[in-house]
């Protein structure tokens, strides 16, 4: 599998999608207690290098994600099961409404496509 470096950042209309190591760390962090993880800043910032290790691995694809207006960390996502028959695709600490979720969807879609996924599933 190719490297990943191109899908970085992606760009919708209302969201910046980019490597969780292009976030402050205190921003990632908070987030996560936002979503009742009990993380201390060295938690987070393992959590970040052993996501980072996984896009290096092209294991999975994960992206922290921004809203433009206000450069807010506001969630991520995570793609797995890529070299798989059906790719997952789950957004997680993220208070995205259904609408804005189908935005990011829309946007990477044809992304994931190019790298050979062909079916996608949204896990919960």
């Amino acid at each position: 599998m190719q490297s990943f470096e191109w899908l970085h950042p992606i760009l919708t209309p209302t969201f910046k999608l980019d490597w969780l190591s292009n976030f402050k760390i205190k921003d990632v962090n908070l987030l996560q207690k936002q979503s009742n993880y009990q993380t201390s800043i060295e938690q987070s910032m393992d959590y970040v290098n052993a996501t980072m290790q996984k896009i290096m691995q092209t294991e999975n694809l994960v992206w922290g994600i921004q809203q433009r207006k206000n450069n807010q960390l506001v969630g991520i996502i995570k793609i797995s099961n890529l070299n798989k028959k059906t790719t997952f695709i789950e957004f997680i600490n993220d208070s995205l409404s259904q609408i804005e979720q189908e935005q990011i969807l829309e946007r990477i879609s044809p992304l994931l496509k190019q790298l050979g996924c062909k079916n996608f599933k949204v896990i919960k």
